[in-house]
């Protein structure tokens, strides 16, 4: 409830719809939405479905001009709306805000100033890389949904959408993030259920983007991707297969991460699953 908490307490003079989507939970969250308010949509469905799933499903109901994610294990920052106000006549088609670690305050994002950035600086993560909230104009899910057959991996989207339409980014903290609630879907993602899920959707990331980043000449980026294809593939049991990837990203650029693994794939998968878990090289994606 603190999500929902952190909407309903913003000092603003925006109109808004809280849609609250439970995919699926056994923990009778519904109880806590007996007494509806008015700006609360609660939709329940039986089946879990993941949530690229679930968010489409609730923006198909949205009726408001923009639409901003919040999952249930964030909260928004209790300047977010006016933030948002601040800035209402230079908002684009996309839009994003960033993310802070709840407890610390660390940014979890690196901007250089807010602005407008095309998909190539998008890319290339340099200006603009790390977590943010989106904000995006409701218009835009007409053509563009979250794709259903991946799990999480929500950068197929967003680089669907900045490829079309570039970002507005603006250098304030609108999301607090928690990397403790021991819910957190990006946990889940060495699993040894979801490893396999997660080498093939690589798979089909670099079989969409990669000619973007030879486009750019994005070699270090390409090069990052290649390994994280490298890395699942020896997590989810393909060795061999990893190896080679992880050998490609070498050559493209020589960094201490790819190498790493790259040595660590010829003692196998546990090796590489020790390695990984020791340095924490990866964020999520």
């Amino acid at each position: 409830m603190q999500a929902i908490a952190s909407v309903m307490n913003q000092k603003s003079g925006l109109k808004y719809e809280i849609i609250v989507y439970d995919d699926g939970s056994t923990d009778r969250t519904f109880e806590l939405f007996k007494s509806k308010d008015k700006r609360i949509k609660y939709i329940f469905s039986k089946v879990n479905k993941g949530v690229n799933a679930a968010r489409n499903r609730a923006i198909a109901i949205a009726k408001g001009d923009y639409v901003l994610f919040l999952d249930s294990d964030d909260t928004l920052s209790s300047n977010c709306f006016q933030t948002i106000e601040e800035f209402s006549g230079k908002l684009g088609f996309v839009n994003f805000l960033g993310t802070a670690e709840k407890n610390s305050g660390k940014k979890l994002y690196t901007l250089d100033e807010t602005g407008k950035y095309d998909y190539k600086e998008w890319l290339a993560g340099s200006r603009i890389k790390g977590e943010f909230i989106g904000l995006i104009k409701r218009t835009v899910f007409n053509k563009y949904k979250f794709d259903e057959e991946r799990f999480c991996f929500e950068k197929f989207f967003w680089n669907r959408v900045i490829k079309r339409y570039g970002i507005f980014a603006i250098d304030q903290v609108c999301r607090l993030y928690s990397f403790e609630e021991a819910n957190r879907v990006s946990k889940a993602l060495l699993s040894p259920e979801k490893v396999s899920h997660r080498y093939h959707d690589y798979l089909k990331y670099l079989e969409e983007f990669k000619n973007d980043y030879i486009k750019f000449n994005l070699k270090k980026q390409l090069s990052e991707v290649l390994m994280r294809v490298g890395l699942y593939a020896c997590l989810a049991g393909d060795v061999a297969q990893g190896r080679a990837f992880l050998l490609r990203s070498c050559r493209i650029n020589l960094s201490v991460s790819a190498f790493g693994l790259l040595l660590a794939s010829l003692f196998g998968r546990k090796f590489v699953k020790m390695v990984y878990s020791s340095f924490q090289m990866f964020q999520r994606i």
